[in-house]
């Protein structure tokens, strides 16, 4: 009995670390973007926001919706069954405070959008990744990607044109990658957030 204690401290020991390991990552790279702490806040309270709005709708929504936000701009993807279920998300997605612009990509079941597998999709976020974190030139924590149907969506800033184009380039070079469709603003760094355009 002794031992299977043990095991058990330490298999909950190993997820409270992995747990504290993951959290001083994400700390680390929210020090590394472009965007100001109060847009870190702004942008979680937006994003908390539109999945609380839309599990008042229906509880599924979240797990079918993907909600990407950077600097008030909201980047919504995944798959609905109809054109009506994916515009009223896309009004979920308008009413937060703070809200600059929403993209509404969400796809609808039988319309032949997407295409691929899961696993592709899953191989095609983690390359992406590798990548841009080794690019030089390319600050990868300004970026958000989702990859759905081999079709890429990023949203993000860059700080030059030159950086932007980077960033497709080497997303377009990703093995399976079908198109990428980007929601990249160029601003240079300490250049202030333009105002809300709805």
């Amino acid at each position: 009995m002794g031992r299977m204690a043990g095991a058990a401290a330490l298999t909950l020991l190993g997820g409270m670390l992995s747990g504290c390991v993951t959290l001083v990552a994400e700390v680390a790279q929210k020090a590394w973007e472009a965007r100001s702490t109060l847009d870190q806040v702004r942008d979680v309270a937006i994003h908390t926001g539109i999945l609380n709005r839309m599990m008042e709708k229906d509880p599924t929504l979240p797990l079918e919706i993907r909600t990407d936000v950077w600097e008030g701009r909201v980047l919504l993807t995944g798959k609905v069954t109809d054109l009506v279920l994916a515009a009223e998300v896309e009004h979920l997605a308008r009413q937060g405070e703070g809200v600059r612009a929403v993209y509404n990509r969400i796809q609808v079941a039988g319309e032949g959008g997407a295409q691929g597998s899961l696993a592709g999709d899953v191989w095609i976020e983690a390359q992406a990744k590798v990548l841009l974190l080794g690019e030089d030139g390319v600050t990868s924590v300004n970026y958000r990607w989702q990859a759905f149907g081999s079709q890429v969506y990023i949203i993000g800033r860059a700080g030059s044109a030159k950086e932007r184009d980077a960033v497709l380039r080497i997303l377009r070079r990703i093995q399976g990658v079908r198109g990428v469709h980007d929601f990249i603003e160029v601003r240079p760094p300490g250049a202030p957030v333009p105002s809300a355009a709805r």
